[in-house]
């Protein structure tokens, strides 16, 4: 029996944005074989620093860990009657075995939400279980990941 291991993929070539490169088509094939056979894969040479990775895990952990009675309070409607969003939220681990986090687009504002009447687009008012200083570290990750590479 062979053993699956999720492949990591060095992604420089397409952070430099030379889309047409030969490495960046090479990349791109990877990331394709990795979504077909296995379903996952690991990511390098993204640019964001071991520093800023450390913190957004150590956030994770800290509403992961904390009281489920927390974690509930950013439950989409399902599991908090008191919400009004349906897709976004904190999963418990009964709904697939793992417990989850879907903040969306932290760019979303409450006012932008009603407006705009997406089922898709969600506001989530994280400040109702996690800190100021934590939701902070949440949106540097997330301008990392969207807006930099």
């Amino acid at each position: 029996m062979t053993k699956n291991l999720i492949p990591t993929i060095n992604i420089s070539s397409l952070v430099n944005k030379d889309f047409n490169s030969n490495k960046s088509i090479e990349t791109i094939n990877k990331i394709k074989k990795a979504c077909i056979n296995i379903g996952f894969f690991q990511v390098t040479g993204h640019g964001i620093s071991q520093k800023n990775i450390k913190n957004i895990c150590n956030v994770g952990n800290k509403f992961f860990n904390s009281s489920e009675k927390n974690k509930r309070k950013l439950s989409p409607k399902k599991w908090n009657s008191k919400n009004r969003n349906i897709y976004r939220g904190y999963f418990p681990n009964d709904v697939n075995g793992k417990e989850g986090l879907d903040i969306g687009d932290l760019k979303v504002t409450q006012n932008y939400a009603r407006k705009l009447k997406n089922q898709y687009i969600e506001y989530i008012n994280l400040t109702k279980s996690i800190d100021k200083k934590s939701i902070k570290v949440f949106s540097k990750f997330y301008f990392l990941i969207f807006f930099t590479l």
